[in-house]
């Protein structure tokens, strides 16, 4: 995902999505009715708010600064800017309009990627029994994907 300027997608998928998937709490499940335009302005704010919800609780349960070298999104930020900046180096600096335009072009094709196998659905909480349809095996097959 480095290339491509998506590494904090680990951290949303495997901490947000995969526990919340098709809830109202997933920002990256589309809703009934919710066209691809709408679906990618609402799933990429709820994913930077929710990468920062995430970060500032870690951080603050283990006693930690955020310019710490064993942040994990600081990471995500720098490794991007350290690749596009090598490359100009390397390459001139009209590389770097093709760099941004093709992050920019996986980014909304993972998203309507999301889009398309998210779209329309919900799991509701059952009183007492959590959320409908996951059993433990069919969610550890889920993770494993």
């Amino acid at each position: 995902m480095l290339a491509v300027s998506y590494m904090f997608f680990y951290t949303e998928h495997i901490e947000g999505h995969r526990k919340n998937f098709c809830t109202p709490e997933d920002p990256t499940s589309a809703r009934m009715g919710e066209n691809f335009y709408a679906y990618l302005w609402r799933s990429s704010i709820g994913i930077v708010r929710f990468l920062i919800d995430t970060e500032c609780k870690t951080l603050e349960r283990n006693n930690k600064k955020f310019f710490q070298i064993d942040n994990p999104t600081l990471w995500y930020i720098l490794l991007p800017l350290l690749l596009m900046a090598t490359l100009v180096l390397a390459l001139g600096s009209l590389f770097l309009p093709y760099f941004i335009g093709q992050s920019v072009v996986a980014y909304i094709a993972l998203e309507f990627i999301s889009y398309i196998e998210h779209y329309g659905l919900v799991r509701q909480n059952i009183a007492g029994e959590g959320m409908n349809g996951l059993s433990r095996n069919i969610l550890g097959m889920l993770i494993s994907i």
